[in-house]
């Protein structure tokens, strides 16, 4: 009888260690799950406050007129996010401010092309005072407000 009792302990001691490993693997699961969803918002984070500091720069760097300033901060910053439309968005000022009217339009096609929201609003508007400026009728000066932060791309 007790080899009966003491075999039947070990199955269910076995049976308690299969349960034990499995909870393991949940949690273990569950932790790794929760660090990479909390390394995706971070990055997510990380990258927002860098665009934010990005434009706050610009804009400033742009008011003040260090254009050769802002021209090598934004061909800097492609060279990292080449797919962020903010610092095309500057490029294609500078250039409009300088009448480089190609260079202009080549950066705007850019910004469209990765905010197609901002088309109507912002591009279309940007090209057809480049379009007026090359024919003399506006001033390349004229100033162009920036897209707002909350709608960037």
């Amino acid at each position: 009888m007790s080899g009966d009792i003491s075999s039947q302990l070990l199955r269910e001691l076995g049976e308690i260690r299969v349960a034990v490993y499995a909870m393991l693997v949940v949690v273990i699961v569950a932790a790794v799950g929760t660090m990479i969803r909390t390394y995706r918002y971070l990055r997510h984070l990380v990258r927002k406050e860098l665009g934010n500091l990005f434009r706050h720069e610009a804009q400033d760097l742009f008011e003040r007129g260090a254009l050769d300033k802002l021209l090598a901060l934004a061909n800097e910053r492609i060279k990292e996010r080449p797919n962020d439309a903010d610092q095309h968005w500057y490029l294609a000022r500078i250039y409009r401010l300088r009448e480089d009217w190609d260079q202009a339009l080549a950066e705007m096609r850019i910004v469209g092309r990765l905010v197609p929201e901002w088309q109507a609003n912002y591009v279309t508007p940007f090209v057809r005072a480049i379009e007026e400026a090359r024919g003399g009728t506006t001033p390349a000066n004229q100033p162009l407000q920036p897209p707002p932060a909350d709608r960037r791309g």
